[in-house]
């Protein structure tokens, strides 16, 4: 949050010892880092920070959230006079509430101009990945099927992500092969 919401300098401070802070000039620019190395990593982190807080959260609370889906799945299954639908209702008071959310965020921050929506993606991009992975596991049937490629890709993403970076990038991300 210090690093990317608050210009205390903070990230300049951190960064400068591995990060080049020299501009380049116009005939010496590159085509993925046109404002030099510090202003890039700084692009490219502060993209996604709340985005990789969230996950880290939402990874911290997943047996949480696993064990409260299956207690709301097992409330559809007792018979009483107040608790037939108590799960049901219950997922679809929080679907109703993520997919309004991502709605906003779809008809608002999405349709923004690109540098308006750069400014705003931090704080909702977040938004439609939290809404499918809910629906995505919103009842046992769904949450019992994967599609192995996906599977796959999920157990393999780091090291793809970094292949990606080997094979078109080079010159430390400056310039492209």
């Amino acid at each position: 949050f210090l690093l990317w919401d608050v210009d205390l300098g903070l990230f300049r401070l951190i960064h400068t010892p591995f990060l080049s802070t020299v501009v380049p000039s116009r005939g010496e620019a590159s085509i993925a880092a046109p404002y030099g190395q510090m202003w890039e990593w700084y692009y490219r982190t502060h993209v996604q920070h709340w985005s990789a807080f969230i996950g880290m959260v939402y990874a911290v609370n997943y047996p949480i959230t696993s064990v409260s889906l299956r207690k709301m799945d097992a409330f559809d299954n007792i018979r009483g006079n107040n608790v037939i639908y108590f799960g049901k209702i219950s997922k679809a008071i929080i679907a109703v509430g993520l997919i309004s959310a991502t709605y906003v965020w779809a008809t608002g921050p999405l349709r923004s101009p690109r540098f308006s929506y750069n400014a705003a993606h931090p704080y909702f991009g977040f938004l439609p990945v939290l809404t499918y992975v809910f629906l995505r596991n919103i009842t046992p049937s769904m949450r019992a099927h994967h599609l192995g490629l996906f599977r796959y890709l999920g157990s393999h993403s780091l090291e793809i992500y970094l292949l990606h970076h080997h094979i078109f990038l080079s010159r430390d991300g400056t310039t492209m092969v």
